[in-house]
C-alpha cells in the first residue's frame, strides 16, 4: 500500500472540503442528510458487513448544504465517529459548552 506524502492529502478532494463549519438546526440537518444521500446506495457485503454512507460535511452543518461528498464505510465505523463527533459538539472541550446553531468550529482531518 503506497504512504501518502506529509503535506498532501491522501484524498485529493479533500483540499477542497471546507474546514471551518457552522452548526445548523435539527431540522436543517435532517433536510441536509436526506438530501445529501438520496441518490447513494451501500451494497452488503457476502459475509453479512454492513456499509452505510458517511457524509462530509456532516449533515449536521450547513455547509452540508445537501450536497456533501458520500462515501460507504463500516457501520460500526460510521456509528462510532458519529459519536464522537456529537459528544464534542454537546460538551465542547470538556468545557460544558453546548454549541448552538450558527456557533462554528474547526474540523480539521487526520488520516
Amino acid at each position: 500500500m503506497e504512504q501518502p506524502i506529509l503535506g498532501k492529502p491522501a484524498n485529493p478532494l479533500r483540499g477542497s472540503y471546507p474546514r471551518v463549519l457552522t452548526r445548523a438546526t435539527v431540522a436543517t440537518g435532517k433536510s441536509n442528510r436526506s438530501e445529501s444521500t438520496k441518490n447513494y446506495q451501500c451494497l452488503k457485503k457476502q459475509d453479512g458487513f454492513r456499509e452505510e454512507r458517511d457524509e462530509y460535511p456532516q449533515a449536521t452543518f450547513l455547509e452540508n448544504a445537501g450536497s456533501a461528498h458520500i462515501k460507504c464505510i463500516g457501520k460500526l465505523d460510521n456509528a462510532g465517529s458519529g459519536g464522537a463527533i456529537s459528544r464534542q459538539l454537546e460538551n465542547y472541550g470538556r468545557s460544558n459548552v453546548k454549541l448552538l446553531p450558527g456557533d462554528t468550529v474547526e474540523m480539521v482531518l487526520i488520516n
